[in-house]
């Protein structure tokens, strides 16, 4: 049996895949690690070759997703299996089944929790205990091969999920709330547009209205999160005259069921432990939990109240105009389409500025996380790689995900990716203790 690849990048021709494939050709560990690409079509891939002078090491294969058999193949070369085909909806569960059936790691750039929800319950067992039936032993036929499965690894989720850890992290002690506020700047792009064509089209409603409901995506059920607000929100900074006003934020609802998985899977793996009476691993499992009080919400940073409710009102009135066929026939014929998005240059601009606010009583934690380019269209692909990267390095994850299952970014890299994000120059992330004004304790 011939050695596999470190990591394989499927959908290496597509406009994320492709950046996916020059960072990580241009990687500064490019020598620790080795890489394969995949892709529909031979002449695409070969493009992707001469353009970033590939050496004859890096592995090309020809790979059609809506073929099962030519899927296990491409699989079968590889320890982790970087998926940037979408809508996952349509093309992603094929990918996943074979990687749990193979003991092969996967990320991937999906913001489709309604598609996470079905991966899930595909390889969960019946069984429970005082948990949801779906979700018990983390995704049961993951964890016996081994397969660490961790989805929405860019923009959806990874700054949402590390701030809500870092927050609990840097407080260390039951988080009563945690709250996100998003500065966003950059395209949407034409993957992404197609994934809500997709939602609207052929999602069935009534797993739609599920996505939106509390701790969707939790083994565990926690409180009930506050009502979605109206069209304006408001943050305080505390100790200081800073207040953030907010609209809603498109991507919260996805945002919050990873994050509440997050929360679930500690809670999960500190209550099995100590009905396991296993004190070791309570002991490591109680450092990391967020607390049974929990809540989670985020919004969009605006320059006032008055844009703050336009912003939220557009994004209510843009949604329900999407519902309306003739309406989404123009928008599908005038927006970007799957593969079209900027170039290099052009992904250089644009940006991620969020900042977290976390409380334990009265202390507060300060989570900002900051990134440098495009977020959709590069960031995103540096997230997913860097994630990927850790999967290589089992000493550097959580014991419990080492076994395998259906996971989230925090709850398997946390500090790892926090400091791998962080050494690329393109991210700036840190949490601090707030109190009487000034900054208590940093972590990161």
């Amino acid at each position: 049996m011939s050695k596999k690849t470190d990591l394989l990048v499927l959908g290496a021709t597509g406009i994320t895949g492709r950046q996916t494939v020059r960072y990580l050709s241009s990687h500064p560990q490019r020598s620790s690690f080795t890489f394969s690409i995949a892709g529909r079509r031979k002449d695409a891939l070969n493009v992707i070759v001469a353009e970033f002078s590939l050496p004859d090491t890096v592995d090309v294969l020809q790979v059609d997703v809506t073929k099962p058999d030519q899927v296990v193949a491409a699989v079968k070369t590889a320890k982790v299996v970087i998926n940037t085909v979408g809508p996952f909806w349509t093309y992603g569960t094929p990918v996943v089944r074979a990687c749990v059936q193979n003991g092969v790691h996967y990320v991937d750039l999906t913001g489709e929790h309604f598609w996470v929800k079905d991966i899930i319950q595909e390889y969960a067992s019946p069984t429970f205990l005082f948990f949801k039936a779906q979700f018990r032993r983390f995704d049961y036929f993951a964890t016996k091969t081994g397969s660490i499965i961790v989805p929405t690894c860019g923009m959806d989720c990874i700054p949402s999920d590390l701030c809500a850890y870092l927050g609990s992290k840097t407080l260390q002690s039951p988080v009563d709330s945690s709250t996100t506020a998003w500065h966003f700047d950059g395209v949407a792009s034409g993957g992404s547009l197609a994934t809500i064509f997709t939602m609207i089209e052929d999602v069935p409603r009534e797993k739609l209205r599920w996505a939106m409901s509390n701790h969707a995506l939790s083994p565990v059920v926690g409180l009930r999160q506050e009502k979605p607000f109206g069209l304006v929100r408001k943050l305080h900074i505390p100790y200081s005259d800073e207040t953030l006003v907010g609209g809603r934020w498109f991507m919260s609802n996805v945002d919050r069921a990873i994050v509440q998985r997050t929360w679930g899977l500690f809670e999960y793996d500190a209550m099995e432990a100590q009905l396991e009476g296993d004190t070791e691993r309570l002991e490591a499992a109680e450092k990391v939990r967020y607390g049974p009080r929990f809540t989670y919400g985020e919004l969009s940073i605006r320059p006032n109240v008055f844009m703050a409710a336009i912003a939220s009102l557009g994004l209510i009135l843009s949604l329900l105009g999407l519902m309306i066929t003739p309406i989404r026939f123009i928008a599908k014929k005038l927006l970007l389409k799957p593969g079209e998005g900027p170039n290099d240059s052009e992904v250089e601009l644009g940006g991620l500025d969020l900042v977290n606010i976390t409380r334990s009583g009265s202390t507060y934690a300060k989570t900002t996380f900051k990134g440098h380019g495009d977020p959709g269209y590069l960031l995103s692909c540096i997230m997913v790689a860097e994630a990927a990267l850790c999967l290589l390095h089992p000493e550097t994850i959580r014991p419990f995900a080492r076994r395998g299952g259906v996971l989230t970014p925090a709850s398997v890299m946390g500090d790892t990716l926090v400091e791998r994000l962080n050494a690329t120059g393109r991210f700036e992330i840190e949490s601090v203790v707030l109190k009487g004004g000034q900054d208590k304790k940093k972590t990161i």
